[in-house]
This record gives C-alpha cells, sequence and structure tokens, in this order.
C-alpha cells in the first residue's frame, strides 16, 4: 500500500505540491498511522516526549468537560501541525472535541492545527457518557497524539512525524503531564 502512494506521489508531487493537506490532517485519517500515512517518508518517533497533553485528568467524569492544551516541541521544524483523536481502546469514539481558539479546528472525537502555533493549541473535550461509572466497569481511553515537524516545503517528504498515545481510565496509567 505503502508503495503505491509513494508512486503517486512521484508522479504528481514532482509538478504540485498540491498532495500536501495544507487545511490539516484528513478527517479520515487512520489511528494506527497517523500522520505516516501521508508523511510516509521517515519513521515515526513513537513513543514522542515532544508531544504533551495538559488539562487531562487521570481518571475523567463521564459528561464532564476539560480545557487540554497541547504542545509539541518541535524547535528545528520550519512548520508544526498535530492531530489528536480521543479512542476507546477497541478504537470507537471516545467523547467529542471543541475548537476554543482559530488555530484549531475539531470534529467528533478528532481534532487538527490549522496553523502553526509556538504556544501549542487548545481544545475542550467532553468525556463520553458510556465510560462507566464503577472502576470495574470502566473503558479505556486512548489520546492519540500526532505532530508533524515539517520542512516547510509543501509536499509529504522530508518531515518528521510524532506519536504518543496516553491512557486514561484503564489499569495502566499513563502521565498526561508534560515530560
Amino acid at each position: 500500500m505503502k508503495e503505491a502512494v509513494f508512486a503517486l506521489c512521484v508522479a504528481c508531487g514532482a509538478a504540485s505540491s498540491a498532495l500536501a493537506f495544507p487545511d490539516g490532517a484528513p478527517w479520515g485519517m487512520d489511528p494506527a498511522e497517523g500522520c505516516n500515512q501521508c508523511h510516509f517518508d521517515g519513521d515515526m518517533v513513537a513513543p514522542s516526549t515532544a508531544l504533551a497533553v495538559d488539562g487531562l485528568p487521570e481518571r475523567p467524569l463521564p459528561g464532564h468537560r476539560y480545557r487540554l492544551h497541547i504542545g509539541f516541541e518541535a524547535p528545528d521544524a520550519a512548520l508544526r501541525g498535530m492531530a489528536v483523536r480521543m479512542l476507546y481502546e477497541d478504537g470507537a469514539p471516545a467523547g467529542k472535541l471543541k475548537a476554543v481558539t482559530s488555530a484549531v479546528e475539531a470534529q467528533g472525537n478528532m481534532g487538527r492545527s490549522q496553523e502553526t502555533a509556538d504556544q501549542g493549541w487548545a481544545f475542550e473535550w467532553t468525556a463520553p457518557q458510556d465510560m462507566g461509572q464503577k472502576d470495574a466497569d470502566r473503558r479505556a481511553i486512548m489520546v492519540h497524539l500526532w505532530g508533524n515537524a515539517a520542512n516547510g516545503d509543501g509536499s509529504p517528504f522530508g518531515d518528521q512525524i510524532h506519536h504518543r498515545i496516553i491512557p486514561l481510565n484503564g489499569s495502566s496509567k499513563g502521565s498526561a503531564k508534560r515530560p
């Protein structure tokens, strides 16, 4: 599959940088591959300590709203972009994200940057109602973060993709704090 995508990029990319996604990551991106779906030129940095979220509780309350701030430290990047998805461990959507600044946009359980932001990006996350009230019934939520440390040439080549997963609710306690 990657070979077919590569051939398409080589055939079309030489004449135009239109293959890049200037509006951000595609809404239907595969949670397993994230930004590496389109920026496949190098190995993904995973788990990346360059990505962090402030405002995530270890054990969110059903239906509660949380203000999240996503940071991405990539000092050598010409441009930076990011995407976030809130998923249950089985891949089902977990709650809803809402854009709280013009630097981001959100659709359902996914958010993405619309512009590079030196101070990071902010969202409001509404935790799902169906995550379980009792500890024994709690469903694990996985916060998938991707960052694109782009070289600024508008192509899918030469960018460094970062990925981090932060678990919530489950038996494994992931750190949501900045590393």
